[in-house]
């Protein structure tokens, strides 16, 4: 990597469980080139530009990388025993970058993770992970969703959600459009 005009990503701290992406367990006081730099380099070509959205929750990460090229990817690594990597599995962490087989309408626009669960906008919402204190809004649903599912809001058809957030253990959307003025 010459680092002319590519995405790197550097990870350091805890690692207990695999949520700096760099293949192993060990915590790291210095930054390190996490695996998923290996990820955007395998779509990055001269003429393309890429993007990337990235969040940390409680012991995961979930990234989202654009590129003309490649088109919309969505990735997740770390702690998932309740779901919020998005990637049905019977491993309960993962040590290196695994990509969703999420689609949607829509490009991502948003994402968030919580203590124990992740979000992702599209102007729709849909959220994976723990929903014992309701942030997936459906008490209908178990209490760990493994696959990202949609996120029911009373809306106007017209009107859609812009940004997610998420905190320990609950969710925020803004709704409506946004004007920023420089």
């Amino acid at each position: 990597m010459d680092g002319k005009d590519q995405l790197v990503l550097w990870a350091w701290g805890s690692n207990g469980n695999g949520s700096l992406g760099i293949g192993n367990e060990e915590d790291s006081s210095l930054p390190v080139i996490s695996k998923l730099s290996s990820f955007l380099q395998s779509q990055d070509s001269e003429n393309d530009s890429q993007k990337l959205l990235l969040v940390g929750g409680g012991s995961h990460v979930i990234a989202v990388s654009h590129s003309k090229v490649a088109g919309e990817r969505i990735f997740s690594w770390g702690w998932g025993e309740n779901g919020q990597l998005g990637i049905p599995n019977t491993e309960k962490k993962l040590h290196s970058p695994s990509s969703l087989s999420f689609t949607a309408a829509s490009k991502v626009i948003s994402i968030s993770a919580g203590w124990t669960f992740s979000v992702i906008c599209t102007g729709d919402v849909y959220f994976c992970g723990d929903s014992l204190f309701g942030n997936h809004s459906s008490s209908s649903e178990p209490k760990d969703i493994l696959t990202p599912i949609p996120v029911s809001f009373p809306l106007s058809p017209s009107l859609k959600i812009t940004q997610v957030s998420g905190g320990l253990k609950h969710c925020l959307a803004l709704a409506g459009r946004v004007i920023c003025h420089p």
